[in-house]
């Protein structure tokens, strides 16, 4: 296809109001051939408009969601997407256990409408893979057969996706933001899904008072690719100083919230929190039951991580045999809708105050648990990270990942995180191979041949003292994102900010860095990037626990002046 402008068509019918679906370029039937129930998905290239691809699923049949996904993550980024559904596409689109991969795969070429498909409905669309959710044209019904057309000047160059220019897109607020919340210390993403910890927030009823309940607010993607604050979870039960919220993760349709200071065992033994989505909304299922392990000031809760089926939570003041501090991690299963006590993960060589289990993460059969003041050969609080597999159905310690160019309290195991083949490890006290005290540094290990190697030391080349480098870390696919939180903005100091990179032949690679500043109404002081995630699509959202918001007469007309603390800042590019 090389004429200079081509207008793609896709046209749409569910089995009520016409049970067809077509794609055409200029008028013209692209030589699809049959057009079965279910998704029908052509590819086109982005520079020159040929079919390069082209498949039916009919997800009327079980199985055919996975091969959907399969299909859509094997397109490379940039290239043109089309899709029409025919008959009926959802009778098991989204079921487990490939319901998470199917709203990632829709959203990855830049779909949103596709969360309201129903039973016959007619959806067509035309997207870009790698674009961000709501950038796809789209139409859905119910009532009607719908068609959507865009235009493409196949004779000039395409732009790709990497040369977008990286922004911040929006800046998140709590919708009843409460002074001194600490709002953004913990984040995590999963589909349409966000949820931001707040440990300090208090309870209406009593207002600001020190009394530190704390509180999980959850955001929804919306179709012009905003976040919108949907709910706030914060349980009855709830007691002052209880810091829920302190961590958080979510995966599909579960999500965990961690109050390591809760009372509900023993004294700060801390306590884990299980929510479900049922019918677009966030309901309390469980709370974790560790009474078999708990003791006073476990701190229990004070990291988390879920995926699948699988949830660990971190205890990094967990006592061990003649050890105390020393820390630990639990393994939850999820076993007929509960969550059930699996595994006390715990290696015999640790020594008092090591806090393994100050960072947790998993992904799929592997876990990794950071332990930031390990010692190393005589040297005090380097830290360590240790690798842990799934082996017929116990998980198993496999590795104990650590680094040559260690100092004294490097904290290497800060922050984790792990995402198939790749894991990052954070040491945001390390120096810089000039000698720069506290620049901090992030390590890649990847899985080759059942055995994580160390790969690459990341180290931007532009790190000053105390950036903090490598206090959060998030990986989603070819992505990641890195925060730093002591970095320098234009006119304001330590503003903190993070770091993305991007997966190119094997070598992360740094694609961009944003630092947090000073606005009208809004500076920001010590946290941004404190912690970190990523979507599927690509986007970073950073937590700024500490960002000050204010308005006063001058600005906004208030009585008074009122400061409201934390925020997430959403970067993507445009």
């Amino acid at each position: 296809m090389s004429n200079a402008t081509s207008i793609l068509k896709v046209e749409s019918a569910g089995a009520n109001v016409g049970n067809f679906a077509r794609i055409s370029i200029n008028g013209i039937e692209i030589g699809f051939g049959t057009y079965t129930r279910g998704l029908n998905v052509a590819v086109f290239d982005q520079a020159t408009g040929s079919l390069l691809n082209k498949a039916s699923f009919d997800t009327f049949i079980q199985g055919n969601a996975k091969n959907f996904v399969d299909f859509i993550n094997n397109i490379p980024s940039g290239q043109i997407v089309a899709l029409a559904v025919k008959d009926d596409a959802v009778y098991h689109l989204f079921e487990e256990p490939s319901q998470q991969q199917v709203i990632d795969a829709f959203l990855s070429i830049g779909s949103l409408k596709f969360r309201d498909l129903r039973f016959r409905d007619s959806l067509a669309l035309i997207g870009q893979k790698g674009a961000v959710p709501g950038t796809a044209t789209e139409e859905l019904s119910a009532t009607s057969a719908v068609s959507v057309t865009r235009s493409f000047d196949w004779s000039a160059p395409p732009v790709p996706l990497t040369e977008k220019r990286w922004l911040e897109i929006q800046r998140i607020f709590a919708s009843n933001p409460d002074w001194s919340s600490q709002f953004g210390w913990s984040v995590d993403t999963s589909g349409q899904w966000l949820i931001i910890g707040a440990p300090l927030h208090e309870r209406a009823s009593v207002g600001d008072g020190g009394n530190d309940f704390g509180a999980a607010f959850i955001f929804q993607l919306q179709n012009d690719g905003s976040w919108l604050q949907t709910q706030k979870l914060q349980p009855s039960e709830l007691k002052a100083g209880d810091r829920f919220g302190t961590s958080v993760a979510i995966d599909g349709e579960w999500a965990i919230v961690g109050a390591p200071y809760s009372d509900v065992y023993k004294p700060d033994g801390g306590a884990a929190y299980i929510f479900k989505l049922e019918n677009n909304q966030w309901n309390l299922k469980q709370k974790l039951d560790h009474s078999q392990w708990n003791n006073v000031s476990d701190l229990f809760g004070s990291s988390v991580a879920i995926d699948g089926e699988w949830a660990i939570v971190g205890a990094y003041l967990a006592e061990a045999p003649n050890a105390g501090d020393a820390g630990a991690a639990y393994i939850f299963h999820l076993e007929n809708g509960v969550w059930n006590p699996k595994e006390k993960l715990q290696p015999p060589e640790l020594r008092v105050a090591d806090w393994f289990g100050w960072s947790v993460a998993i992904d799929g059969e592997w876990a990794i648990v950071g332990a930031k003041l390990t010692d190393n050969g005589g040297v005090v609080d380097v830290g360590s990270a240790y690798i842990f597999h799934l082996e017929n159905g116990a998980w198993k310690q496999k590795q104990k990942l650590q680094y040559s160019d260690f100092k004294v309290a490097d904290y290497f195991g800060q922050s984790v995180a792990i995402d198939g083949e790749w894991a990052l490890v954070g040491a945001y006290y390390a120096n810089s191979s000039a000698g720069v005290v506290d620049t901090g540094a992030v390590y890649a290990f990847r899985l080759e041949n059942g055995v994580w190697q160390q790969k690459q030391k990341l180290q931007p080349p532009d790190l000053k003292v105390g950036d903090y480098f490598g206090v959060s870390v998030a990986i989603n696919g070819n992505r990641a994102v890195v925060g730093a939180s002591g970095l320098e903005g234009i006119h304001w100091n330590n503003s903190g900010g993070a770091y993305i990179f991007q997966l190119q032949n094997g070598e992360w690679h740094q694609e961009y860095k944003f630092v947090a500043d000073r606005h009208n109404d809004e500076y920001t002081t010590n946290g941004n990037g404190s912690s970190v995630a990523i979507t599927s699509w690509g986007v970073a959202l950073l937590g700024s626990y500490n960002t000050w918001y204010r308005t006063d007469d001058s600005t906004y007309g208030a009585k008074g002046v009122h400061y409201y603390y934390g925020s997430v800042y959403v970067i993507g590019q445009r």
